[in-house]
């Protein structure tokens, strides 16, 4: 490949153990943390599958995994999604549409300037563990259920989403998903099909059964330790998480001044046909998939300085892989000339840190040659010791690296670093990359901007006062850390052009990043009287809109102020919801997009149905007297019945007042003839004839049950008083 054909990545969003950024990932890398625990007793009880696989039924020896916290969170308001959709839907949807919105930003755009483009969707998958636990816990089938549990949604959501229009496909190939997906998505792009690309995977393990099943296989870690190469490797441990991808011709992203995090200069995927079994890898076929990446490539093999191995920490992977990279490069070195001997390449499993992602594996290798590229620095692979007997690296030009170290570039010479990452799915499906340090940009140190402009406006926005809180907070960090020493200049303008205009609003007018960060501190402390800042709520002060309709007469009153450097104007209208046109501050030359905190998304709990759970540790529809009268609770003072409703009941659901689901009235008289028809023996035909009516105020059903009780009295006396009483802030309905 070539300038022409190399693809640069421009944008990550991840969420990956314990780490929700790049750098997050990144400083448990550096400091060789294992970040494999065991499983959270809300994702399902160990004590109750642990064991032996080989002698109990449904047992697992292995409970550990790299595990996400608040996985089964999403802002769901955020992407006007409703809560009942976002129920329904498989997180592993929810969390592909948060990375790419992050990949997005994380590239200084703005996902509206993405609308109506040619950009593709590629993602990786393997496991459908939420299906499986709709099916088995829901008792009705909801209209979302297709959409949420399809294979093919978790791409085709973020194309419908963001209004993408080139490809969008979901694969599944096991452990190989992600990469393939990025595969394709290069592909995609030099074949035309797109000009820019969203790839990656995604994967949660929300039940015990490929647990238990993995167990059964003997690929499972013992004792929760991943121990890639190592001669005391007994399995790999799952893990979770994943990550997205933002590609895009390099040549482009090198004209658009885009900040580039690597480039990929070659990918490639095979198939290992026949082996002893399905799911034995073949070393032949992998030796021929990274011979092809590395010409196609037209880089020479002593070049690679690093590979980012599959590695899982099995017995029988480990040698298989090993030994398919040392064919590999006995094959280049015959076929360029050079002798093995003369250079030293660096190996590691990022899985020893975070598990095995499975459908995810491939990019969170990516990430972790991202960061390690960026760092400069090659971080340990964990828990090795000594390595697998079953080969050996001696006469390769091959190492383990394990422990942290600098990556050094002098045998390159001038050539940047350059690493290959290796992902074998377990069915047989082999894929591989080349990726390098991106180009060194030729910035402008000093660009042209409005005469006299000595300040910048840092506008930051969000959906509600919660989240511009939490985004301010982080934007804090970002400022304390001494490797975000960036250009003011840089960071307002991504700030302005990069990131969305939301309704919560806050304009910051610094002269530089000290000041900067002393005023989000004023803000974060509540000082909202700070120098320099200016805080509004488009929908209180949306007047502005509606004032300047008129996008001349908006533009010649921008120019104005700009030309006058009367910045505060253009901060205070923006707040008030004024849409400006940033780029008329900088005369000649655009800033530089650099990159700096993605947007904070809520993190509220979005799960199956609780009514499907609780019905049926409750109320079973077998023991329901009737869908409306749950259960008789009479004594021998009162005859008395329950009835407890969840709200997705068809009745509720579909009778809405100003939005709000209320028990339509001929349910209350049904409820009535039911209860006196129980009662005494009566039936419909017998003349139950209700009287006297009062309805003091509706049962309504929010997002919490309500919980009702029929009771009837004076039944002796043929005329019966009914009364219903609802948990609904104590509302009561008499008859």
């Amino acid at each position: 490949m070539s300038i022409d054909t190399d693809i640069a990545i421009i944008g990550l969003g991840l969420r990956l153990p314990q780490s929700n950024s790049l750098n997050e990932f990144w400083k448990h890398l550096a400091a060789g943390d294992s970040l494999i625990r065991e499983v959270p007793p809300e994702r399902w009880n160990k004590d109750q599958y642990f064991g032996d696989p080989s002698r109990e039924k449904n047992r697992t020896n292995s409970i550990w995994g790299g595990f996400i916290d608040q996985a089964d969170c999403f802002d769901a308001s955020f992407f006007q999604i409703s809560p009942r959709e976002a129920e329904t839907m498989d997180p592993q949807q929810r969390f592909a549409l948060e990375m790419a919105w992050h990949a997005i930003e994380d590239a200084g755009y703005q996902a509206s300037k993405l609308e109506g483009s040619r950009t593709g969707v590629f993602m990786g998958v393997w496991h459908a563990d939420y299906r499986d636990l709709l099916e088995s816990q829901v008792d009705e089938i909801d209209a979302y259920f297709p959409t949420g549990i399809a294979y093919s949604i978790i791409s085709n959501r973020i194309s419908y989403t963001f209004d993408l229009r080139g490809p969008s496909v979901t694969n599944d190939t096991a452990c190989a998903s992600s990469l393939v997906s990025i595969h394709d998505a290069v592909r995609a792009i030099n074949s035309g099909d797109c000009d820019m690309a969203l790839a990656g995977g995604v994967n949660l393990c929300w039940t015990p059964k490929h647990f238990i099943a993995f167990a059964k296989s003997g690929m499972l870690a013992k004792d929760g330790r991943s121990k890639s190469f190592d001669q005391a490797a007994d399995g790999y441990v799952r893990g979770e998480g994943g990550a997205i991808v933002l590609l895009k011709p390099l040549a482009t992203a090198l004209a658009d001044r885009d900040p580039i995090h690597a480039v990929i200069k070659a990918v490639g995927i095979n198939h290992g046909g026949r082996t002893n079994s399905l799911t034995v890898t073949n070393p032949k076929a992998q030796a021929d998939l990274i011979v092809e990446v590395v010409q196609k490539a037209g880089v020479k093999p002593e070049t690679i300085s690093y590979i980012e191995c599959h590695g899982p920490g099995t017995p029988l992977g480990d040698p298989i892989e090993l030994l398919g990279l040392k064919k590999a490069f006995v094959s280049l070195a015959e076929s360029s000339g050079s002798s093995e001997a003369t250079y030293v390449c660096g190996l590691g499993s990022v899985k020893s840190n975070i598990g095995h992602l499975e459908g995810a594996a491939g990019v969170a290798g990516v990430v972790k040659v991202i960061g390690a590229l960026a760092n400069k620095t090659l971080p340990a692979t964990i828990n090795f010791e000594k390595l697998n007997p079953a080969v050996s690296l001696e006469g390769s030009p091959f190492r383990i690296v394990d422990k942290t170290e600098p990556w050094t570039n002098d045998l390159n010479g001038d050539q940047p670093r350059r690493a290959g990452v290796s992902s074998f799915g377990f069915g047989g499906t082999n894929a591989h990359l080349i990726i390098e340090e991106a180009p060194t940009a030729v910035l402008d140190s000093d660009l042209q901007l409005s005469k006299n402009q000595n300040s910048f406006l840092i506008p930051v926005s969000a959906k509600d006062r919660e989240r511009l809180e939490s985004y301010l907070r982080e934007i804090l960090v970002f400022l304390e850390e001494p490797e975000s020493r960036i250009s003011l200049r840089d960071l307002a303008f991504t700030f302005q052009t990069g990131r969305e205009a939301m309704e919560e609003r806050v304009v910051f007018l610094a002269e530089n990043l000290e000041e900067l960060r002393t005023q989000v501190e004023r803000i974060l402390e509540g000082k909202s009287r700070t120098k320099g800042v200016w805080q509004g709520d488009v929908e209180e002060g949306s007047g502005v809109q509606r004032l300047l309709q008129d996008e001349t007469d908006t533009l010649i009153l921008i120019r104005n102020w700009i030309e006058n450097n009367r910045f505060g104007k253009l901060a205070e209208a923006w707040v008030q919801g004024l849409s400006i046109k940033w780029e008329l501050i900088y005369e000649e030359k655009i800033p530089n997009r650099v990159r700096v905190p993605t947007y904070p998304f809520a993190k509220e709990r979005h799960w199956i149905p609780e009514s499907a759970l609780s019905r049926k540790d409750e109320v079973s529809h077998s023991t329901k007297i009737h869908p409306l009268l749950h259960e008789n609770i009479s004594d021998l003072s009162v005859q008395r019945f329950s009835s407890r409703f969840e709200g997705d009941e068809s009745f509720l659901e579909d009778h809405r007042v100003d939005g709000e689901r209320i028990l339509p009235a001929a349910a209350y008289l049904e409820l009535a003839r039911e209860a006196v028809s129980r009662s005494t023996q009566m039936s419909s035909s017998d003349g139950i004839v209700l009287k006297n009516m009062v309805w003091v105020r509706p049962v309504i059903v929010g997002d919490e049950p309500v919980d009702i009780q029929m009771e009837l009295t004076s039944l002796d006396t043929g005329e019966i008083d009914f009364k219903i009483v609802g948990n609904n802030d104590g509302q009561e309905m008499v008859y």
